[in-house]
């Protein structure tokens, strides 16, 4: 693998050369100093707030075995890998947008970039929620399947986890915002609070709730930090106007997956088939109910019918 990345590295190294060879030109004038200040706090800022949120989120197998056991670290070493293969699955799908979010927000209509916003974070939604729900309501089955009953954790343990990964998940239409946006230094202390803030909650809920209370703080460590901090700077600071509608949108849409999600754990429940077969099927009618559900609640809304079409342009450019 690190050998077929460094080779990869040097072919595109190769073919940027070629393409453009304005870059391995030395430039005949410097950058103004004040501009190489402003360069090199932003990058500080930067660095900062991918630190701070590392630290987010590699703790927790730290906190489970310093507040709960060895055995705990162990156990959810299985989930982990599940939700780590979804994170880049979404990864996969939604990085591809940063590059025109920001040549969006080179641009000075701010009545568009609102618009966008609201249409990422109902795509992230989509995305997240699916993925969480099915989380939650099936992966139990699936670890019971492949490694045995042994290896299961609780639901509420289960219920903390899908929670945490869909606040991740939500972040990032405001995440994408800031940093094309050039709000670096304005919101790099917020991850670093979420992190101090997710020890002390972790050791304080997880000596109350388990294993269950570990996994609950890093959601609530950044709901009550990044979540709110980030649309707040990019509405105040580049909208010009409260973020107050961004956060009902956001509450709303909490709401409808956390009864989503106990729907089709309540359905997934109530299958009586088992192994991988059971698995399979779980997945297939949770997926299902969870999309239907989606379109009963927000078909008729303005945002669907806006990314509906959004996506049915795109699909007929591909198409061309």
């Amino acid at each position: 693998m690190i050998v077929c990345n460094q080779v990869r590295n040097v072919v595109i190294s190769f073919i940027c050369t070629k393409r453009y060879p304005i870059v391995t030109k030395k430039p005949q004038n410097a950058l103004p100093k004040n501009e190489r200040k402003s360069i090199f706090k932003n990058v500080r800022a930067l660095f900062l707030y991918k630190l701070a949120t590392v630290a987010l989120d590699g703790t927790d197998n730290i906190l489970l075995q310093a507040v709960i056991n060895f055995k705990s670290v162990v156990l959810y070493a299985n989930y982990s890998m599940i939700t780590t293969a979804f994170q880049k699955l979404c990864d996969q799908i939604l990085t591809g947008v940063t590059a025109s979010v920001g040549n969006l927000n080179a641009g000075d209509d701010a009545e568009r970039k609102e618009s966008i916003l609201y249409r990422l974070q109902f795509l992230t939604l989509w995305l997240y929620g699916l993925l969480s729900a099915g989380f939650a309501a099936t992966v139990n089955s699936l670890i019971s399947a492949w490694l045995g009953n042994e290896f299961l954790l609780d639901t509420p343990i289960v219920l903390a986890i899908s929670f945490s990964f869909f606040i991740q998940g939500m972040e990032f239409p405001t995440y994408t915002y800031r940093t094309t946006m050039g709000l670096f230094r304005e919101g790099r202390t917020a991850p670093v609070i979420s992190a101090l803030l997710n020890i002390a909650l972790s050791i304080i809920l997880g000596k109350i709730f388990g294993m269950a209370g570990i996994f609950a703080a890093t959601g609530i460590s950044r709901l009550l930090t990044t979540t709110w901090f980030d649309a707040h700077l990019i509405f105040t600071k580049k909208l010009g106007k409260s973020a107050m509608r961004y956060y009902l949108t956001y509450l709303k849409y909490f709401i409808f997956a956390a009864l989503v999600t106990l729907c089709c754990e309540v359905t997934a429940k109530t299958l009586p088939l088992s192994g991988w077969i059971g698995a399979g099927c779980k997945i297939i009618v949770c997926g299902v109910l969870y999309n239907v559900l989606f379109l009963a609640v927000f078909c008729g809304t303005n945002v669907f019918k806006e990314v509906f079409n959004m996506l049915l342009r795109r699909d007929e450019k591909w198409r061309k």
